[in-house]
């Protein structure tokens, strides 16, 4: 496989407890959809947590509705 991208950008959910990836997203850009896209991939397969610490990056800061 070849890519033809310079960088590839993993957005990952961990839980903190167990430090396992609760999920993980993988995308050639780092838009708001790769970050809310694995928000919800982690809340899919586990329950909603009680605390969520993220990034401060732009994609981290925008407002999905």
């Amino acid at each position: 496989m070849r890519f033809t991208c310079c960088f590839l950008y993993l957005a990952v959910v961990l839980d903190i407890k167990t430090r396992q990836a609760a999920g993980w997203r993988l995308g050639t850009n780092h838009p708001s959809e790769l970050t809310h896209g694995v928000l919800l991939d982690a809340l899919s397969k586990h329950h909603q947590p009680a605390i969520l610490h993220s990034e401060q990056g732009s994609e981290y800061l925008s407002y999905k509705h």
